[in-house]
């Protein structure tokens, strides 16, 4: 009799799950919960986890990680990963040479372009906020930490960062002012995502010129360009954000 009571207490609890099954209104869809707002969507001035997890879904970046393997790296935007072997890094290791696919688009349909690869590095360099991630290519490239002294001026010259990443037809070249083993594994971080030259400078944003860059060094913390828009190349677009709703 106990065994009895106990099947037929099983079957009512299984049938109970099963009418008590939510209704999926939007299969669609797809919701995170964060431990907070992004403080920005410009991958040159975002250096929060919440943010990048954002940045991270709408651009590409010239490699990437191969799943939770940190320390193998997959192409993205460029066809290959560079090595010495096959002849994208230099051997004393001050030179990375990327070729860059063809017939990539952003998500608007401008084509996605070397110059646009160079652009990025370089506006994530001009752009420098405070507490921002540009310290990262101003080591790597400059030796520097930073566009600004410690008394808040410009103290580097726009040619030097200019210098430091070229794009010649489809490839990029970088030029580190010291090896810097860590080179590809930073190349994955949000700070090296790829924006479109055109869609930021329609945008009111940097034009790529010597002429204006200073324009855009430090801007006042939500001032940035693309503080609250975005487009890329990766998998997701932007339709709206509604910072801290």
């Amino acid at each position: 009799m106990k065994r009895l009571v106990l099947i037929l207490f099983v079957l009512a609890v299984v049938a109970g799950m099963a009418v008590a099954a939510p209704v999926i209104k939007n299969p669609d869809t797809f919701i995170e919960a964060e431990p907070g707002d992004a403080v920005s969507l410009d991958p040159a001035v975002a250096y929060d986890n919440v943010s990048w997890s954002m940045i991270g879904l709408l651009y590409d970046r010239l490699i990437d990680f191969k799943g939770a393997d940190l320390g193998t790296f997959v192409p993205k935007v460029a066809t290959a990963v560079p090595t010495v072997a096959n002849g994208g890094i230099s051997r004393d290791g001050l030179t990375y040479t990327f070729t860059i696919k063809p017939g990539l688009k952003f998500s608007n349909g401008y084509p996605l372009t070397a110059d646009d690869v160079a652009y990025s590095f370089k506006r994530v360099m001009i752009t420098d906020p405070d507490a921002g991630p540009a310290w990262v290519w101003y080591t790597v490239f400059l030796g520097t930490g930073g566009s600004r002294g410690d008394d808040g001026k410009i103290n580097v010259d726009f040619k030097d960062i200019d210098a430091a990443v070229q794009a010649q037809g489809n490839k990029v070249i970088f030029h580190l002012k010291t090896p810097y083993p860590a080179f590809l594994s930073v190349l994955c971080g949000k700070w090296g995502s790829v924006m479109s030259k055109r869609w930021v400078t329609e945008q009111g944003g940097w034009d790529g010129t010597a002429a204006t860059w200073q324009q855009f060094n430090n801007p006042p913390t939500g001032k940035e360009t693309l503080f609250n828009i975005a487009m890329g190349s990766g998998p997701y677009t932007l339709v709206r954000w509604d910072p801290k709703v």
